[in-house]
């Protein structure tokens, strides 16, 4: 982050303000407010909404449905994988999967796929770097998802910190098209690590995160009502040393829409 610490504290209270009532990009475009309470920092690709950039940039955040999950069933999935060698295809296919099997509950099965994704993924790269890094950074970002679902948060926030230092990269190269990515990595760091009741070191990438608000489009904003109540949850779970931590990133104590009760009973 590039600004003072004053100059901080002064953007997180106009973000916060701004998106002070939790909402959801959901996949019609809309938000729907409350919804925050079963967030997902997921990409699906077969449903990654549309933006300046072909590569999954934007962050798809959807409620579990069960329902959509059995729209696109195990079998047919499988069916996919068998009708083709390509293991491009065989990633995406994977990835999808995860997320699906995830939303329907099947923790266990979504990490197994997650799993073979970012495995697909980290070959690819080893032999293309810069045609299948931000495939790798967005499968890896959601495997970290899989991993705190199954009650491993400690491996999940080794994992989402891998796919945060990979954005980091793509930011550096090209920061229009991949700030969004950015943004969503840092906030899936923070949600890890809420995960396992690390409540104040989750406010370092968060804030992190609030601060490039101004500079997201449009079809990105979705991601920072995510925050905005993510924040919340950690003040609500350890007040003080979320001010301590607050008041050393920002240079300023926590604004009074962080004190609001959070929409989120759980991560």
């Amino acid at each position: 982050m590039t600004e003072s610490r004053g100059e901080l504290g002064g953007a997180l209270l106009g973000v916060g303000q701004r998106h002070r009532d939790p909402a959801v990009v959901s996949g019609g475009g809309q938000q729907d407010a409350g919804a925050v309470g079963h967030l997902r920092i997921d990409v699906d690709r077969d449903n990654v909404p549309s933006g300046p950039t072909t590569l999954a940039s934007s962050a798809a955040l959807q409620p579990p449905d069960p329902i959509s999950a059995r729209s696109c069933p195990e079998e047919l999935d499988l069916l996919r994988l068998a009708a083709t060698a390509d293991p491009v295809q065989h990633a995406r296919i994977y990835d999808t999967l995860a997320i699906r099997l995830s939303n329907a509950g099947q923790r266990p099965a979504a990490l197994a796929a997650s799993l073979q994704a970012t495995a697909i993924w980290q070959r690819l790269a080893a032999t293309s770097r810069d045609a299948y890094l931000p495939n790798l950074a967005t499968s890896l970002s959601n495997h970290a998802n899989r991993l705190a679902e199954v009650g491993r948060p400690t491996e999940a926030i080794q994992v989402s910190q891998q796919a945060l230092d990979l954005r980091r990269e793509l930011t550096e190269l090209n920061r229009d098209a991949y700030l969004p990515d950015h943004a969503e990595s840092l906030a899936v760091l923070g949600h890890v690590l809420m995960q396992d009741a690390r409540f104040g070191e989750a406010v370092a990438p968060l804030v992190e995160a609030m601060g490039f608000g101004q500079e997201l489009p449009e079809y990105a904003q979705g991601i920072m009502a995510v925050i905005v109540d993510l924040l919340r949850r950690c003040h609500t779970e350890d007040a003080a040393r979320v001010a301590e931590e607050f008041r050393e990133i920002a240079g300023a104590n926590v604004p009074d829409w962080m004190k609001e009760p959070p929409a989120s009973s759980d991560g």
